[in-house]
């Protein structure tokens, strides 16, 4: 559920959606996120001050409440 929340959210801001990938590593309490994509298209996934990633970790972290879960995400390059 929160893989698939991560992959069309950051599809749709992304220029190739095609290289977006999504990992997730489940744990007791939390649900680690890793989100994958092509180097240029890492600054819009950042946005301006890191105001997109920041939307999208609360975002992210409002679903893993419903799951009682603790979501962290991280970006690759």
């Amino acid at each position: 559920m929160i893989r698939t929340l991560t992959e069309q959210i950051v599809m749709a801001i992304v220029d190739c959606p095609e290289e977006v990938v999504v990992h997730e590593k489940k744990g007791l309490y939390t649900l680690l996120i890793r989100i994958e994509t092509k180097k240029s298209d890492v600054g819009y996934v950042i946005g301006r001050s890191g105001k997109i990633i920041k939307s999208i970790r609360l975002i992210l972290q409002a679903a893993g409440a419903k799951l009682n879960k603790r979501v962290v995400v991280e970006l690759l390059d």
